[in-house]
């Protein structure tokens, strides 16, 4: 083998092992509707939300404001979220990490699919 070879080699094996993972369509739509949902329940409808959005840094919310979106969006989405996990929401960074652990939430709920649009269902209430 020559050493160009062997440096492809090593260049392709480098790019799949920083393969962004692969997300499903549901996963995406998550995403969306999360995005949609941050944006009406904190009125935010003229800003940049995008799925690398960070919580705090990018769109200011205080840890009250993140468990109170929470616990909306554990509504919203039909979820029965165990308190002892909350915790792990205050580890979340990004809106990204938001539609990561909602689907994976969604997706133990017995007999039903995840429900992915959150706004059709939503008690106006809430938001």
């Amino acid at each position: 083998m020559t050493k160009r070879k062997q440096r492809k080699d090593v260049e392709t094996m480098h790019e799949e092992s920083n393969a962004a993972p692969q997300i499903s369509q549901q996963e995406i739509d998550m995403r969306d509707n999360i995005i949609a949902f941050i944006k009406d329940y904190f009125q935010m409808h003229n800003e940049e939300i995008t799925g690398d959005s960070k919580l705090r840094a990018d769109l200011g919310l205080s840890s009250f404001e993140l468990l109170e979106m929470y616990c909306s969006m554990e509504e919203a989405f039909g979820l029965d979220i165990n308190e002892s996990e909350y915790h792990k929401f205050f580890k979340i960074s990004t809106i990204n990490d938001i539609a990561t652990r909602l689907y994976n939430a969604a997706k133990q709920k017995p007999d039903s699919e995840p429900d992915i649009n959150p706004l059709s269902n939503t008690n106006p209430d809430i938001l």
